[in-house]
């Protein structure tokens, strides 16, 4: 049953008259950082552009309810996708700002130069995500309003397009208010009137009862709820109005709108109220900055809390910084020429102001407050280190990017299009994105578990100098931990998964040639296939040296980026008929969907090597949450898109759907070819512990030659016999995969800390158990039918 026509009425006006205060509060914003000088700086300018699309999209709302199908309700449909969107992500930005300037003052300077790819990011992805309801013609009447239509293929891109990025962006937006509330109520010294603590929560409050009923809406499509529908509209089209309040609050904006009325800010607030703008991306921006302030300190006789000039302080810094300790450690030494540079810097920009953040104070000091409250909580110094020459062979943080994604992205990939038509796009894509936030934390787990082992040889070692510098494999941590028995559960994890690898290598092998061969008889069926590529294979796996297979392996991954790009393309060829059959949510199939995922996101085996191979080792936790958050993306959107093109069509791997050209053909055997290469990359970390039994040298005689071969033909063997190449994948998942990437990281840690109370590494062993084995028991029931 659909809404009265009294009832769509009444949306309509009050959506115009809520968006009326909204344009109203946007256009303030914009009159404020145009008429006041002060203010026009960089995060007033990221202010700027946020009001910018919200008010575009509330002028959007004043089009009315136009005809479907008209030139007025496309463009109403097309303004509302784009700058809504749109000030989701400049939304996003403001929160990242924030958070960083709170949380890490170190790294606020390099955010601040980076306003071009935030311009590239918030109005050009909107403007690409836009275009794609465009291309199966869903754009049309919504309720009250043109937007995208409530059709099949319109729900699809309601959730990808707009709920998606927008449910993300709340998600992070509570964990930075979270986040930044914890940090100043443990700041010592730091004055705020929290005039912009809770920014990040507006867009959470705004559109809390739209997220309501867009899940009600896909749960009944068929009976919306009038009073959801009203709650969205009163408060979703509220946001630009909501942020002009907020906004005027900043001590910046207000003091500025006050002085009209001939008010002045209290002296303690003048200083650091008053500035220009500067160009962040100018690479002398922060000396200009520096010299203006030190020209202002000379001219008004600016102290500071010793009662010398910042000018003077500048050459006392210098003149005793060959005798000093290089070690930085409290506030007094934190105010040096480098503080007085980024304080200075940091006032121009409007960061701690914008933020009603230590408003009574110097800039500079709230800079170094922060920072040393920042050392103080991680227990790190500011000693700056002279680069060393035993670093010149170790990893950069893009080697180390690189090497992680491409252990990371596999065959897995492959399989997603078809769990997704498992579960269905909405409910895999949550599950994609939490099986990747497990992912990530239990690789974390597993650093800190090498940490912990690290400084109890240092604390051991004498004078506390460390006593190792070889690097602790996934092996030792186990041994260390959990004796033989930890060692031996690691080792049967990687042997299982890697096999798995080179078995699923075989049976892709097999049924893609056959496939391209298209004949009858044994000879050209994939149980042949897939024991001729394990009988080619075996010289391969003979070579003792993995650099002989870099070109290799090189060559795989050129020819897997190529038909990834194919895959995409027929994707896109297809999206315009987006197939009815597309469901959100298929609980039956979310098992069948768990360990394929658990596959696709296998790649913890290189965490300790890449993190220990790093220049600087404590990057690596940014390097890995880049690769899984890319590689995340990338199958949410193979699989989502994919799966919305063929529909129930979907098989397992999605080359299978894709038609029977010569291009397609060509790509088989390319993707077949690079997989053949992988085979001993993959199979090497297996055999070698295999290799380091006792038993290879009793029965085999350390004869290598004959022992991989017999790895080889068992592995093919076992490939020749899998009916089906995604419920392989699954029961991989569901056991090896869950009990390395899960169950065994979080086990080494409770073990470790001897904590069996703490809930995060309680709820990654409990949910790799549980999921593992509910994914391998459907999978088995699926094998027998």
């Amino acid at each position: 049953m659909g809404l009265s026509d009294e009832q769509l009425a009444t949306i309509q006006t009050t959506n115009q008259v809520v968006s009326s205060l909204s344009f109203l509060g946007s256009l303030g914003i914009i009159a404020l950082y145009l008429k006041y000088p002060q203010l026009q700086n960089f995060s007033n300018a990221l202010v700027l552009c946020q009001a910018t699309a919200e008010l575009f999209y509330s002028i959007s709302n004043f089009i009315g309810n136009p005809t479907d199908g008209s030139a007025a309700c496309y463009i109403q449909a097309g303004m509302q996708s784009y700058f809504i969107l749109s000030a989701v992500f400049w939304n996003g930005i403001l929160s990242y700002v924030i958070h960083n300037a709170v949380n890490y003052p170190e790294k606020i300077l390099g955010i601040s130069k980076k306003m071009p790819r935030y311009h590239g990011y918030c109005w050009g992805i909107p403007f690409i995500a836009t275009l794609l309801p465009a291309a199966t013609l869903s754009y049309g009447n919504s309720v009250g309003w043109c937007w995208i239509k409530s059709s099949q293929a319109g729900s699809f891109w309601r959730f990808f397009q707009f709920y998606a990025p927008l449910w993300c962006v709340m998600g992070y937006n509570v964990k930075v208010f979270i986040s930044i509330r914890k940090t100043l109520a443990g700041v010592k010294g730091l004055v705020t009137d929290n005039s912009l603590v809770f920014f990040p929560m507006i867009l959470v409050f705004c559109w809390f009862f739209a997220s309501i009923n867009r899940i009600q809406n896909i749960a009944q499509p068929d009976n919306p709820k009038y009073p959801l529908f009203m709650l969205q509209v009163l408060f979703g089209n509220l946001q630009g109005f909501c942020h002009f309040l907020a906004y005027i609050s900043t001590p910046p904006a207000f003091w500025a709108l006050a002085s009209t009325f001939g008010y002045t800010p209290p002296p303690s607030l003048s200083a650091d109220l008053a500035g220009e703008f500067i160009d962040p991306s100018d690479g002398k921006s922060e000396e200009k900055a520096l010299s203006r302030h030190i020209l202002e300190g000379n001219e008004n006789g600016e102290k500071d809390e010793k009662g010398e000039s910042l000018n003077k302080s500048e050459t006392d810094t210098k003149d005793d910084s060959v005798t000093r300790t290089r070690k930085l450690s409290g506030l007094d030494q934190l105010m040096d020429v480098s503080s007085i540079i980024r304080g200075a810097y940091l006032k121009e920009l409007g960061i701690y102001q914008f933020i009603g953040v230590g408003t009574t104070s110097p800039v500079q000091k709230v800079y170094g407050i922060l920072k040393e409250h920042k050392r103080l909580e991680s227990k790190k110094d500011l000693e700056v280190d002279d680069a060393k020459d035993d670093n010149n062979h170790k990893t950069t943080r893009t080697g180390a990017y690189l090497t992680l994604m491409k252990a990371f992205v596999g065959i897995g990939i492959l399989a997603i299009p078809g769990a997704y038509a498992q579960a269905g796009y909405i409910l895999s894509t949550i599950f994609m994105i939490l099986i990747a936030v497990v992912s990530y934390y239990c690789s974390i787990l597993l650093i800190s578990c090498k940490d912990t082992l690290l400084e109890e040889e240092n604390m051991a070692s004498p004078g506390g100098e460390p006593a190792t510098t070889k690097m602790i494999t996934f092996q030792e941590v186990g041994y260390r931990i959990m004796g033989n028995r930890g060692k031996s559960l690691v080792e049967a994890g990687i042997v299982t998964v890697q096999v798995s690898f080179v078995c699923a290598y075989f049976l892709f092998i097999g049924e893609q040639v056959s496939n391209v061969v298209n004949k009858q008889g044994f000879f050209n069926s994939k149980i042949f296939f897939t024991l001729l590529s394990t009988v080619l294979s075996v010289p391969l796996v003979w070579i003792k040296s993995l650099k002989l297979l870099l070109p290799a392996a090189l060559f795989s991954d050129v020819i897997i980026l190529f038909g990834l790009s194919v895959i995409f393309a027929y994707d896109f060829i297809q999206i315009d008929k987006v197939h009815e059959s597309v469901e959100a949510f298929r609980w039956s199939g979310l098992p069948l969907f768990f360990g394929i995922a658990v596959f696709a996101f296998e790649g913890i085996n290189m965490v300790l090597p890449v993190e220990q191979s790093m220049k600087n080792p404590k990057q690596f936790p940014a390097v890995l949450r880049q690769v899984i958050f890319h590689l995340c993306i990338a199958m949410i959107l193979i699989g989502a898109l994919s799966y919305s093109a063929f529909g129930v069509h979907t098989e397992n791997p999605i080359v299978n759907s894709l038609p029977s050209n010569n291009l397609i053909k060509t790509v088989q055997i390319m993707y077949s070819i690079a997989l053949f290469c992988t085979v001993p990359v993959q199979l090497f970390p297996a055999v070698a512990i295999l290799e380091s039994y006792p038993y290879f040298k009793k029965y085999f005689g350390e004869n290598l030659y004959i022992h991989r071969f017999l790895v080889v033909v068992f592995v093919g063997a076992i490939a020749s016999v899998v009916p089906n190449f995604g419920l392989f994948l699954n029961v991989v998942g569901a056991v090896g995969g869950t009990a390395v990437a899960f169950i065994i990281p979080s086990l080494f840690y409770m073990k470790q800390t001897k904590n069996f109370k703490a809930w995060q590494p309680i709820g990654a062993l409990v949910f790799g158990i549980i999921g593992g084995f509910i994914a391998l028991v459907m999978s088995i029931v699926e094998f027998t039918k």
